[in-house]
């Protein structure tokens, strides 16, 4: 009897249904920014692929769509995490060249950092002292038209989308691509089968990549009882930014958005609460913000409130779980859509090949038994 043999970078099943053998399917619980990276990745690597979310229309909570949009391995990572993760995330923003440019959105280049106080100062001087040792040469020089501040430092490694446009485009490439996009809560997950309020839903492999919502799972998978929620709110102002990308000022930052300001951002360890705060807006419009003139006086015309998913550690918890044919996705806490292209890419070639390319203190099962 003749074999139809697959071509060894083609994933299939190895069921036969005449003389084709099927392709192998996927399935993503979650359609922020890592679920949809991780069906971007899928579809190249040539899976049927398929993505289960709550409807978008009554379930606003999407972290990444609550998000600046900032794509910063330096100022996020450069003297605070350790050089594996920082090689991660450069290697993340590389593949946002090409990410961006298939589904059609623009980074913006311009990141730049200021400081006003003592301790920014040591923040720039730090990430300043990293990247020399990377090889890096950026410009300390003023950008024209903004405010004297005593320190300036240009993040020529960083950049900005705007993660509502992203969120968009990205959908639209994957469905035009045949993606099921599937409305469905699910309820359990028993190895490749999915229990949803619309019935069960059969996969070859599953991702857990639900941000926060992924601890609903924690019964099943205890590793994801390390996820810790993190509130974050941003203000949009009715004015334009004074600098034309993203300005970094110790933990908060002035982002352009359009003929938009965005400011961010508070941060609440342990506050699941997402509604917006009129505390949390004065907040943001104060010291140790201080504004540049033009904003002080703008009239607030949104208010954006997410729940970031971070961790014990503040590190990813990407990889397989303890339950075989699930993978997790999970805890990119304030950097999911800087870290979604390279956690995607990786994560699709464990479950296709078996290797595992993340760096150790991402494994899932390093908090050991909860």
């Amino acid at each position: 009897m003749s074999v139809v043999r697959a071509h060894p970078t083609v994933p299939f099943n190895y069921r036969l249904k005449g003389r084709v053998l099927s392709r192998q399917k996927i399935s993503i619980i979650g359609a922020g920014p890592i679920g949809l990276c991780c069906a971007y990745f899928a579809l190249l690597a040539d899976y049927e692929v398929e993505i289960i979310t709550l409807p978008f229309n009554d379930n606003p909570r999407c972290a990444g769509l609550n998000a600046g949009g900032m794509l910063a391995p330096a100022y996020e990572f450069f003297g605070k995490e350790s050089d594996e993760f920082t090689d991660f995330a450069l290697s993340s923003r590389g593949l946002w060249d090409d990410l961006s440019e298939a589904i059609g959105i623009s980074i913006n280049p311009l990141s730049y950092a200021v400081a006003n106080s003592a301790a920014q100062t040591l923040r720039i001087e730090e990430v300043y002292s990293v990247a020399r040792k990377r090889g890096f040469e950026w410009s300390r020089q003023k950008p024209t038209g903004l405010g004297e501040g005593k320190s300036w430092l240009h993040l020529e490694s960083d950049g900005l989308i705007d993660p509502i446009l992203a969120h968009q485009k990205v959908m639209e490439y994957l469905v035009q691509n045949s993606v099921k996009i599937i409305e469905a809560e699910v309820f359990e997950i028993n190895n490749s089968t999915l229990k949803t309020n619309i019935g069960e839903l059969n996969c070859d492999a599953i991702i857990i990549a639900a941000g926060i919502g992924s601890i609903a799972f924690c019964a099943s998978m205890p590793e994801l009882a390390a996820l810790i929620a993190v509130r974050g709110q941003l203000v949009e102002l009715d004015a334009p930014s004074p600098v034309s990308g993203a300005l970094r000022m110790g933990s908060a930052y002035i982002l352009a958005r359009g003929d938009k300001t965005i400011i961010g951002a508070t941060m609440g360890r342990g506050d699941e609460d997402w509604r917006a705060r009129l505390n949390d807006n004065k907040t943001l419009l104060s010291s140790p913000h201080e504004l540049p003139m033009g904003l002080k006086d703008a009239q607030i015309s949104n208010v954006y409130c997410g729940i970031r998913p971070g961790s014990l550690d503040d590190i990813p918890i990407v990889g397989m779980s303890s339950i075989k044919g699930v993978f997790l996705a999970c805890g990119a806490y304030r950097n999911g859509w800087l870290l979604a292209p390279k956690i995607a890419e990786d994560l699709i070639h464990l479950i296709k090949t078996g290797e595992n390319k993340f760096p150790k203190s991402f494994a899932p099962d390093r908090f050991g038994k909860r």
